[in-house]
């Protein structure tokens, strides 16, 4: 899933809602070496997790103020000091269906157990993993043959989708509030509105 965190740079960019500064976060312990060239290549500021407490990256953030912080199958938790510096707000793309399945393996785990939905949940990030309010979900049904490699298949394509319609609809919703009032409790009325619910 790391190359989604690039993808969400392009996605942005392709809709014309990539953010000044907009950026990638990718983990040092996944082959990243891609991910970086994709983001040089689309002149995305690059950060590893080395640069969560890196004077740099704070900098960034102070000077960009992105107005949304969106972060896909991560596998840290995101200091709050960073989550805080969204104007908006810092969403997660979870590859699960939660509240029920949080954590790094969610459809392990819904497999293992025998669910009989998986999915993927967009969720306001909070200083816990996988928790905050959830703006989106969107679940398929799965039978208990399903393996896990299998499930992350089914779910994979979902990510892209759900990550699109955050994108669009946040963009729609900010549209909308800049013209009425500037306040986050609009906002996610208007998300809600334009179908994240």
């Amino acid at each position: 899933f790391n190359q989604i965190l690039v993808l969400f740079g392009l996605l942005l960019r392709k809709f014309n809602l990539r953010p000044p500064g907009g950026f990638v976060f990718s983990s040092p312990y996944e082959n990243s070496k891609s991910v970086k060239n994709i983001a040089k290549q689309n002149n995305i500021p690059y950060f590893t997790l080395k640069d969560f407490n890196n004077l740099k990256l704070f900098k960034f953030l102070d000077n960009t103020r992105p107005e949304l912080i969106l972060c896909c199958s991560f596998n840290k938790l995101i200091p709050k000091q960073i989550i805080d510096k969204a104007k908006w707000y810092a969403i997660n793309i979870h590859p699960g269906l939660l509240p029920q399945r949080g954590g790094g393996t969610p459809n392990r785990w819904a497999v293992l157990l025998g669910d009989k939905h998986i999915g993927v949940t967009a969720h306001i990030m909070s200083a816990k993993f996988d928790t905050g309010e959830i703006i989106f979900q969107n679940r398929i049904p799965i039978n208990n043959i399903v393996t896990w490699g299998e499930a992350e298949n089914l779910i994979s394509p979902l990510i892209l989708k759900i990550l699109k319609k955050v994108l669009i609809s946040f963009h729609n919703s900010v549209n909308l509030i800049t013209k009425s009032q500037n306040n986050q409790t609009n906002l996610m009325k208007s998300l809600k509105y334009n179908n994240l619910r």
